[in-house]
Protein backbone atom coordinates (compact mmCIF):
# COMPACT_ATOMS: atom_id res chain seq x y z
CA UNK A 1 0.00 0.00 0.00
CA UNK A 2 1.56 3.29 -1.13
CA UNK A 3 0.50 6.60 0.93
CA UNK A 4 0.96 9.70 0.15
CA UNK A 5 -0.35 12.31 2.57
CA UNK A 6 -0.33 15.68 0.68
CA UNK A 7 -0.61 19.40 2.94
CA UNK A 8 -0.69 22.60 0.87
CA UNK A 9 1.02 25.26 3.18
CA UNK A 10 -0.37 29.03 2.65
CA UNK A 11 0.95 28.96 6.12
CA UNK A 12 1.94 25.65 8.09
CA UNK A 13 1.11 24.84 11.53
CA UNK A 14 4.16 23.39 13.76
CA UNK A 15 1.28 21.33 15.60
CA UNK A 16 0.04 20.50 12.34
CA UNK A 17 3.46 19.33 10.94
CA UNK A 18 4.05 17.49 14.51
CA UNK A 19 0.75 15.78 13.83
CA UNK A 20 1.18 14.41 10.25
CA UNK A 21 4.93 13.08 11.07
CA UNK A 22 3.65 11.84 14.64
CA UNK A 23 0.99 8.79 12.50
CA UNK A 24 1.27 5.16 13.69
CA UNK A 25 1.51 3.45 9.94
CA UNK A 26 4.09 1.98 9.23
CA UNK A 27 5.16 4.03 6.03
CA UNK A 28 4.17 6.71 4.11
CA UNK A 29 5.11 9.38 1.80
CA UNK A 30 4.76 13.56 2.43
CA UNK A 31 4.16 15.89 -0.31
CA UNK A 32 3.83 19.85 1.08
CA UNK A 33 3.47 22.25 -1.56
CA UNK A 34 3.98 26.15 -1.51
CA UNK A 35 3.31 27.08 -4.78
CA UNK A 36 1.05 29.98 -5.36
CA UNK A 37 1.20 31.88 -8.60
CA UNK A 38 -2.41 33.50 -8.47
CA UNK A 39 -2.10 36.89 -7.36
CA UNK A 40 -5.38 38.70 -5.34
CA UNK A 41 -8.97 37.40 -5.73
CA UNK A 42 -7.82 34.27 -7.01
CA UNK A 43 -6.83 32.58 -3.98
CA UNK A 44 -9.13 29.49 -4.70
CA UNK A 45 -7.08 29.32 -7.71
CA UNK A 46 -3.75 28.62 -6.12
CA UNK A 47 -5.61 25.78 -4.08
CA UNK A 48 -6.74 23.74 -7.05
CA UNK A 49 -3.49 24.32 -8.57
CA UNK A 50 -1.89 22.69 -5.39
CA UNK A 51 -4.73 20.23 -5.50
CA UNK A 52 -4.01 19.35 -8.88
CA UNK A 53 0.05 18.83 -8.25
CA UNK A 54 -0.95 16.55 -5.72
CA UNK A 55 -3.32 14.61 -8.00
CA UNK A 56 -1.03 13.94 -10.41
CA UNK A 57 1.60 13.29 -8.46
CA UNK A 58 -0.16 10.82 -6.58
CA UNK A 59 -1.88 9.01 -10.04
CA UNK A 60 1.52 9.04 -11.75
CA UNK A 61 4.04 7.12 -8.97
CA UNK A 62 1.57 5.20 -8.51
CA UNK A 63 0.13 5.83 -5.16
CA UNK A 64 -2.90 3.74 -4.06
CA UNK A 65 -4.33 6.62 -1.54
CA UNK A 66 -3.76 10.35 -0.80
CA UNK A 67 -4.46 11.68 2.48
CA UNK A 68 -5.15 15.70 2.55
CA UNK A 69 -4.15 17.49 5.41
CA UNK A 70 -4.75 21.00 5.23
CA UNK A 71 -2.41 23.25 6.97
CA UNK A 72 -4.35 24.23 9.94
CA UNK A 73 -5.37 20.83 11.44
CA UNK A 74 -3.82 18.60 13.71
CA UNK A 75 -4.77 15.05 13.61
CA UNK A 76 -4.94 12.24 15.98
CA UNK A 77 -2.37 9.96 15.45
CA UNK A 78 -4.57 7.24 14.22
CA UNK A 79 -5.87 8.87 11.41
CA UNK A 80 -4.42 7.57 8.30
CA UNK A 81 -4.65 3.68 10.02
CA UNK A 82 -8.43 4.39 10.88
CA UNK A 83 -8.92 5.98 7.39
CA UNK A 84 -7.48 2.83 5.50
CA UNK A 85 -9.77 0.42 7.85
CA UNK A 86 -13.18 2.20 6.30
CA UNK A 87 -14.50 0.32 3.10
CA UNK A 88 -15.10 3.91 1.10
CA UNK A 89 -13.33 5.60 -1.73
CA UNK A 90 -13.45 8.62 0.11
CA UNK A 91 -12.85 9.27 3.57
CA UNK A 92 -12.91 11.96 5.92
CA UNK A 93 -12.56 13.27 9.59
CA UNK A 94 -14.50 15.13 11.84
CA UNK A 95 -13.22 18.88 12.20
CA UNK A 96 -15.27 22.15 13.43
CA UNK A 97 -15.50 25.07 10.71
CA UNK A 98 -13.24 28.01 12.13
CA UNK A 99 -15.23 30.82 10.66
CA UNK A 100 -18.90 31.78 10.73
CA UNK A 101 -20.72 29.24 12.64
CA UNK A 102 -18.65 27.04 14.76
CA UNK A 103 -20.24 24.09 12.94
CA UNK A 104 -18.95 19.93 12.13
CA UNK A 105 -17.82 19.95 9.09
CA UNK A 106 -20.09 17.26 7.69
CA UNK A 107 -22.48 17.13 4.89
CA UNK A 108 -25.40 14.89 5.60
CA UNK A 109 -26.66 11.96 2.99
CA UNK A 110 -28.87 13.02 0.46
CA UNK A 111 -28.35 16.81 0.97
CA UNK A 112 -27.95 19.04 -2.05
CA UNK A 113 -26.53 21.90 -0.27
CA UNK A 114 -22.59 21.77 0.57
CA UNK A 115 -22.54 24.29 3.19
CA UNK A 116 -24.46 26.20 5.38
CA UNK A 117 -28.11 23.97 6.08
CA UNK A 118 -26.55 20.87 4.18
CA UNK A 119 -24.49 20.73 7.35
CA UNK A 120 -25.02 18.17 10.37
CA UNK A 121 -25.73 19.83 14.01
CA UNK A 122 -23.73 19.23 17.13
CA UNK A 123 -26.61 17.15 18.01
CA UNK A 124 -26.73 15.04 15.38
CA UNK A 125 -23.00 14.55 15.45
CA UNK A 126 -23.06 13.81 19.54
CA UNK A 127 -25.73 11.06 18.73
CA UNK A 128 -23.54 9.51 15.84
CA UNK A 129 -20.13 10.46 17.86
CA UNK A 130 -17.64 7.49 17.27
CA UNK A 131 -19.29 6.06 14.20
CA UNK A 132 -19.07 5.36 10.38
CA UNK A 133 -21.78 7.26 8.74
CA UNK A 134 -22.70 7.83 5.37
CA UNK A 135 -22.06 11.52 4.27
CA UNK A 136 -22.41 13.55 1.08
CA UNK A 137 -18.90 14.75 2.37
CA UNK A 138 -16.49 15.78 5.09
CA UNK A 139 -14.79 18.55 3.09
CA UNK A 140 -11.14 18.66 2.25
CA UNK A 141 -9.51 19.57 5.85
CA UNK A 142 -9.04 15.70 7.28
CA UNK A 143 -9.96 12.99 4.03
CA UNK A 144 -8.22 9.82 2.39
CA UNK A 145 -8.90 9.41 -1.57
CA UNK A 146 -8.73 6.43 -3.18
CA UNK A 147 -6.28 6.30 -6.06
CA UNK A 148 -9.76 5.69 -8.45
CA UNK A 149 -11.05 9.02 -7.64
CA UNK A 150 -7.77 10.39 -7.94
CA UNK A 151 -7.47 8.73 -11.47
CA UNK A 152 -10.92 10.50 -12.87
CA UNK A 153 -11.08 13.70 -10.77
CA UNK A 154 -9.61 16.91 -11.75
CA UNK A 155 -9.20 19.79 -9.11
CA UNK A 156 -8.56 22.11 -11.45
CA UNK A 157 -12.07 24.16 -12.37
CA UNK A 158 -12.68 26.68 -14.78
CA UNK A 159 -13.62 28.77 -11.98
CA UNK A 160 -12.44 30.51 -8.28
CA UNK A 161 -13.92 27.76 -6.51
CA UNK A 162 -12.82 26.21 -3.02
CA UNK A 163 -12.00 22.47 -3.72
CA UNK A 164 -14.14 20.98 -1.73
CA UNK A 165 -17.58 22.01 -2.66
CA UNK A 166 -17.00 20.51 -5.97
CA UNK A 167 -15.49 17.34 -5.18
CA UNK A 168 -18.32 16.68 -2.74
CA UNK A 169 -20.86 17.38 -5.04
CA UNK A 170 -18.82 15.67 -8.44
CA UNK A 171 -18.84 12.51 -5.69
CA UNK A 172 -22.37 12.74 -5.32
CA UNK A 173 -22.96 13.08 -9.11
CA UNK A 174 -20.92 10.13 -9.73
CA UNK A 175 -22.36 7.95 -6.73
CA UNK A 176 -18.84 7.65 -5.48
CA UNK A 177 -19.58 6.46 -1.40
CA UNK A 178 -18.27 8.85 1.02
CA UNK A 179 -18.03 8.03 4.40
CA UNK A 180 -16.95 10.30 7.82
CA UNK A 181 -15.24 8.29 10.37
CA UNK A 182 -16.43 10.18 13.79
CA UNK A 183 -13.74 8.42 15.61
CA UNK A 184 -11.23 10.93 13.81
CA UNK A 185 -11.23 13.92 15.81
CA UNK A 186 -9.16 16.89 14.97
CA UNK A 187 -8.06 19.92 15.71
CA UNK A 188 -8.44 23.15 13.69
CA UNK A 189 -6.28 25.90 14.33
CA UNK A 190 -7.67 29.74 13.71
CA UNK A 191 -5.60 32.84 13.16
CA UNK A 192 -5.65 34.07 16.54
CA UNK A 193 -4.39 30.52 17.66
CA UNK A 194 -7.50 29.71 19.12
CA UNK A 195 -7.68 25.65 18.31
CA UNK A 196 -11.27 24.35 17.90
CA UNK A 197 -12.27 21.01 18.98
CA UNK A 198 -15.25 18.84 18.23
CA UNK A 199 -16.57 17.62 21.55
CA UNK A 200 -19.02 14.73 22.71
CA UNK A 201 -20.68 16.25 25.23
CA UNK A 202 -20.53 20.09 24.44
CA UNK A 203 -20.45 20.14 20.67
CA UNK A 204 -17.06 22.07 20.41
CA UNK A 205 -14.95 22.99 23.03
CA UNK A 206 -11.62 25.37 22.93
CA UNK A 207 -7.59 25.29 23.53
CA UNK A 208 -4.54 27.51 23.00
CA UNK A 209 -1.48 26.47 21.36
CA UNK A 210 1.43 26.26 23.32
Amino acid sequence: MKILVFCPTSRLETLTLISIMNQDVEKFDTMFTRDNPYLGEQTYKNIQYNFEKMRLTAVSQGYDKAVIIESDMIIPPDTVSKMLKVDAPVVSGLYCLRHSDILPNVIRPNSAVFGGDGLFSWKEIQEHWGEQIEVNGGCTGVVMLDRTVLERYSFVQPNNEIPDGRLMRWCVENKVRQVADLSIVCGHIKLNGEILFPDKITGYRTERAN
